[in-house]
């Protein structure tokens, strides 16, 4: 039974893509399953051209046949005809009951249900593409379709869970956590949640509002990297910054072996040197190694003292076959 309820699911286009994969491979286990399948389907193919269908009363129908068969001495041919009639009818309304789906029986999915990681660390797709990653114990309440009402995809989160949210510019997605709510279009962001009044967001990448939910002018916009805490009462800015060391591009001379050398240790993984020499051991060439490997080999190869010959295994990485520098 559950199997023919999947199935009028399926028709009803009521499945997620994991559960019509699900059913597929319960179709293919075995030919009568696969009969089962069409079966059903050629019902539902049919079922506009059916009239309503009216429950058969078995009790009034038996009542009239027995009526007729104290009427008669000897139940003749056409007493029995009528009994195998009935019994025919019979058959056929309970095997229509049976296949075709009636409104109060079909299992229709919660719009709503709650997912908890209980045992360890969870990933879960929604069903608008957006993939919530839940720590252990964790808990989040989701839609598992997107109605027509829908204005707005909002979720409720509790515990720990990083959200990949899933662009659709005409329903905003919110999360709603303790007291505070977070609402974006499209982006990747952290929320943890201690207690209702300490409520931790980190952005990873996008824009994001976080907001106070009884009083949505309270608010934050959060940039790629920001990370702020709602304290119960108001926002505070917990963005590590790290001061980033700048530095400056400098041009040295290197013989051909320094510069071997340097091309090796600094870009092991992107340029490779089968063999170098030098027509003039006192040579050297003028050049910034702070660069992107596609950077350097262009300056190595403009520059009328150098020969390089190399082949491009990858958008940026280069295999150099020979290296010198000429008078």
């Amino acid at each position: 039974m559950k199997d023919i309820n999947k199935i009028w699911k399926f028709l009803q286009r009521q499945l997620s893509s994991e559960e019509q994969q699900s059913l597929q491979e319960w179709k293919d286990i075995s030919e009568e399953n696969h009969d089962l399948f069409n079966d059903i389907q050629n019902i539902w193919s049919h079922s506009e051209q059916l009239e309503e269908i009216q429950l058969f009363d078995a009790e009034n129908a038996w009542a009239e046949i027995e009526g007729d068969l104290e009427g008669e001495k000897k139940p003749g041919i056409r007493s029995i005809q009528w009994i195998g009639i009935a019994a025919s009818f019979l058959l056929l309304a309970g095997s229509l009951l049976w296949f075709y789906p009636k409104n109060e029986k079909v299992i229709v999915e919660p719009i709503y249900q709650t997912y908890t990681a209980i045992d360890q660390d969870s990933e879960l797709t929604l069903a608008d593409s957006t993939i919530v990653h839940l720590k252990k114990g964790s808990a989040v309440k989701y839609f598992t379709r997107i109605d027509e009402s829908f204005k707005e995809r909002r979720v409720w989160l509790s515990g720990q869970g990083t959200f990949d949210i899933a662009p659709n510019d005409s329903l905003p997605f919110i999360v709603e956590v303790g007291k505070a709510g977070i609402k974006v279009l499209g982006t990747i962001f952290k929320v943890e949640n201690r207690d209702s009044n300490d409520i931790a967001v980190e952005n990873i990448e996008g824009l994001i509002k976080f907001y106070e939910l009884l009083d949505e002018t309270n608010a934050v916009t959060l940039k790629k990297g920001e990370k702020f805490i709602f304290d119960g009462e108001g926002f505070v800015d917990k963005t590590s910054r790290v001061e980033k060391k700048i530095i400056k591009p400098v041009e040295k001379y290197y013989t051909i072996q320094e510069l071997w050398y340097n091309l090796v240790l600094n870009f092991e993984n992107k340029i490779k040197i089968e063999s170098y020499g030098s027509y003039d051991p006192e040579a050297k060439i003028k050049i910034n190694l702070i660069q992107s490997p596609r950077q350097i080999i262009k300056a190595l190869e403009s520059n009328p003292k150098v020969k390089i010959e190399y082949i491009k295994t990858c958008p940026d990485c280069f295999e150099i076959k020979t290296l010198n520098l000429i008078k």
